[in-house]
């Protein structure tokens, strides 16, 4: 529905209580409706990069990439990061590499982010400014660092 509805969202919980699972759980299902490319993507390995924002940008365009060839088998978006995408500005990497994404897939693109709230810094800052368009498409992030429209939150 919310996704549906083009709106991004938060998923907000305590350690351990299955906010990952939940992801993987509805990439899984949501891609077998086969309506849109949707990617799971846990960015935590960019948290040892602090302030080196093209380090940084580059493990997150990395995990996409590499999350696109094990969930979708798409290997296309990784050799475009390969050959032209590194070359972009670390500051506007996400985005072209999300927009890039967007242009060749057949369904819209959707994102979900995990761990985003281990990054720090300069880094931080970069994935904060992630420009979502209608073109580069929606956002989920399992962390508590994006200031969601919808927040879907459990306790135990």
């Amino acid at each position: 529905m919310l996704i549906a509805s083009k709106k991004y969202f938060l998923l907000h919980a305590p350690r351990k209580t299955g906010k990952t699972s939940a992801l993987l759980e509805m990439m899984e299902r949501i891609n077998e409706k086969d309506d849109y490319n949707v990617l799971y993507a846990n960015i935590e390995a960019a948290q040892t990069t602090r302030n080196d924002v093209d380090r940084g940008m580059d493990a997150v365009c990395t995990t996409i990439y590499e999350s696109a060839d094990t969930y979708l088998d798409n290997t296309e978006i990784g050799q475009w990061y390969r050959e032209e995408g590194r070359a972009i500005n670390p500051e506007s990497r996400l985005t072209s590499l999300l927009k890039h994404f967007a242009k060749i897939s057949t369904k819209p693109l959707v994102l979900f982010i995990d761990e985003a709230d281990a990054l720090v810094g300069d880094t931080l800052i970069s994935l904060l400014r992630l420009s979502i368009t209608p073109d580069t498409g929606r956002l989920c992030s399992a962390s508590r660092i994006f200031p969601p429209k919808y927040r879907i939150m459990w306790s135990s």
